[in-house]
């Protein structure tokens, strides 16, 4: 009995603790980026490497949170429909004679916030709650969050 106790509470746990639900990730590029809002298709895009401008012509810097956040566990099935390990295998084989660069990886939002507020070129994701007024929200398809 005093397993089935334990097993009930770490799973209560987790799911308070691990879980992340639709609304609770916005995109965020640079107060200087004129973008508004990103088609679904040309950010997965940019996260797997297969596009590495902006439209403009300038090389686009990506951000993300570790892959030990919820939130990146988030982002990588709703936008790039895959798991960590299937995206952090992608982006060894583009590591190897390839120019494409990696997303930079922070531990806080805090810092994914401050690299994209520093950077005319960046782009990365936060929850809602740390936007803040040194960066803009884009729309994916017309979506403030997801």
């Amino acid at each position: 009995m005093v397993d089935a106790r334990k097993l009930v509470l770490v799973v209560s746990l987790l799911m308070v603790a691990g879980g992340v639900v639709a609304g609770e990730l916005v995109m965020i590029v640079n107060k200087a980026n004129p973008m508004t809002n990103i088609s679904a298709e040309l950010l997965k895009n940019f996260y797997t490497g297969e596009e590495i401008t902006w439209p403009g012509g300038e090389r686009v810097a990506l951000v993300e949170l570790k892959d030990d956040n919820p939130l990146t566990a988030y982002f990588s099935d709703t936008i790039m429909h895959m798991s960590l390990q299937r995206k952090s295998k992608l982006w060894a084989v583009k590591a190897f004679g390839s120019d494409v660069r990696s997303p930079y990886k922070y531990s806080s939002e805090a810092a994914v916030v401050g690299f994209v507020s520093s950077n005319p070129n960046a782009m990365g994701y936060v929850s809602p709650r740390s936007v803040d007024p040194t960066i803009k929200t884009i729309t994916v398809d017309g979506k403030s969050e997801f």
